[in-house]
């Protein structure tokens, strides 16, 4: 009797054996495989504050990566569409020009017909969204700054009607375009500049708007040779040439401006690309001190699940060896 409650307690003892050692090369099988402790807590002797900013200044910077991101997309988005319409401009400027000098009726009414194409998608563009977000609208990027072209156009045709002057036209889409009661209570984006964090205290800005100057007064010019096509005016050919020249001198005199414009989006990209650059050296290096924080000595793991499995199978022979004698004292 007594020795068949030894054998019990044995028994029982070496069960709590098999299941700690499984468990011990579990973990040590993990370690082994993936070279981080198992037990973050007790691998740093439950000092973790290190750990703990390392892994803060991780997640800040990820929010840097999704705002650089973003803003380089919103940033080059900007900028093609600004180079778009520059493209429009000088592609119509000189044959306005040129038209104003020598063409005949025919010829300055194709060039309005291509002015207004121009001008509609230009004001397209303008309304450009990269996500959610219309680009030129400043903070208020949940909606498109302008109408649409055709709406605009019919607006400034109805404040040219009738005019039979190059002048008079001059004044009345120059006046709709300059007057805060026309274009600028048109615009319905915001004039604050759209802003956001890409690095420690480093702010990236995207100011141009469709409000911005340079490129009011190219849509001004756009649509000024658009009205070579309006049928509402009663221009004769003269006045339809100067009409025309009027509108090339325009979108000439803009091309400093637009330049400009290019040139500030220009430099807004180069800062977004270099604080990226910045933070992706600064993470590589966090993750690099991070992985020396938890990881395991790979030799020493791989050394002791190979003892814990040979522990394991001497267990095991000891529990087969122990199961036949109890069988045999049983027998006897």
């Amino acid at each position: 009797m007594t020795t068949m409650i030894g054998d019990l307690v044995q028994s029982g003892q070496l069960r709590r054996s098999i299941g700690q050692t499984k468990a011990q090369i579990q973990t040590l099988t993990t370690e082994v495989t993936t070279g981080v402790a198992w037990d973050i807590p007790q691998h740093l002797r439950g000092d973790l504050g290190a750990l703990h900013s390392v892994r803060t200044a991780l997640v800040r910077l990820d929010g840097y990566k999704t705002a650089t991101t973003e803003m380089g997309l919103i940033a080059s988005a900007a900028q093609q569409v600004v180079q778009g319409i520059s493209t429009y401009a000088a592609d119509l400027a000189e044959p306005l020009m040129s038209a104003g000098t020598y063409g005949q009726s025919s010829t300055i009414k194709a060039m309005g017909v291509e002015a207004a194409e121009k001008f509609k998608a230009a004001v397209t563009m303008l309304n450009t969204r990269v996500g959610d977000r219309a680009i030129f609208s400043g903070t208020a990027t949940d909606r498109a700054p302008l109408p649409g072209g055709d709406d605009l156009l019919q607006t400034l045709s109805a404040r040219v009607a009738g005019a039979t002057t190059a002048a008079e036209v001059e004044v009345a889409v120059s006046g709709w375009f300059d007057d805060p009661a026309g274009y600028s209570a048109t615009f319905a984006g915001s004039t604050e500049a759209m802003r956001a964090e890409i690095a420690v205290g480093e702010y990236a800005e995207l100011s141009v708007t469709a409000g911005s100057d340079a490129l009011r007064d190219t849509l001004k010019a756009l649509a000024l040779a658009a009205m070579l096509d309006d049928g509402t005016l009663s221009l004769n050919s003269a006045e339809g040439a100067r009409l025309a020249s009027a509108a090339g001198s325009a979108l000439i005199e803009g091309s400093t401006a637009r330049a400009d414009l290019t040139a500030e989006l220009a430099v807004t990209e180069q800062r977004i690309a270099e604080a990226q650059t910045r933070n992706s050296a600064e993470a590589s290096a966090l993750e690099i001190a991070q992985a020396g924080l938890v990881e395991v000595d790979p030799y020493q793991a791989s050394a002791q699940l190979s003892d814990a499995q040979t522990r394991l199978e001497t267990i095991f022979a000891i529990t087969a060896r122990m199961s036949q004698l109890s069988l045999v004292n049983f027998l006897k």
